[in-house]
């Protein structure tokens, strides 16, 4: 029996044990949300560090390192909470950034460049037009 402040996982339809969201392995695990440590292993386990950690690695292995170094500091980052942390953030920042650049943002750019150039021609032509009429006889009357 839990207490009431735990989180118990659920078994999902393909037999893994989820928490919160995060895949995790083996029998049924009892997590305290007011664990900040367990919690964050928990995190661990999701499948976005997951994909991080093979990245990292990939990272190591192209730069030459081998596969059990690079195993082991990319598993020593990952389990300082802060480091990992800031780093899982600047990755969802970059991330967000990169979904903002889609085709609205290109019209949004097209529409203040044309907004700027009928802006920029039309100052040039008052001034022009005051310039040849200077004092309000010319064809259009209003200008």
């Amino acid at each position: 029996i839990a207490r009431k402040n735990q989180v118990i996982t659920s078994t999902a339809t393909n037999g893994d044990n989820v928490v919160n969201g995060a895949t995790a392995t083996g029998s049924a695990a009892i997590v305290d949300p007011l664990d900040p440590q367990a919690v964050w292993q928990e995190q661990l386990k999701s499948e976005e560090v997951q994909e991080v950690r093979r990245e990292i690695i990939q990272k190591y292995l192209s730069m030459g390192i081998d596969q059990q170094k690079a195993e082991q500091d990319v598993d020593a980052f990952l389990s300082d909470r802060e480091k990992s942390l800031q780093y899982l953030e600047m990755r969802r920042y970059a991330a967000a950034q990169a979904d903002e650049l889609g085709p609205d943002f290109f019209l949004q750019l097209l529409g203040a460049f044309l907004l700027g150039l009928f802006a920029n021609v039309g100052v040039k032509y008052l001034s022009a037009y005051k310039s040849v009429y200077p004092d309000g006889n010319g064809p259009i009357p209003f200008l």
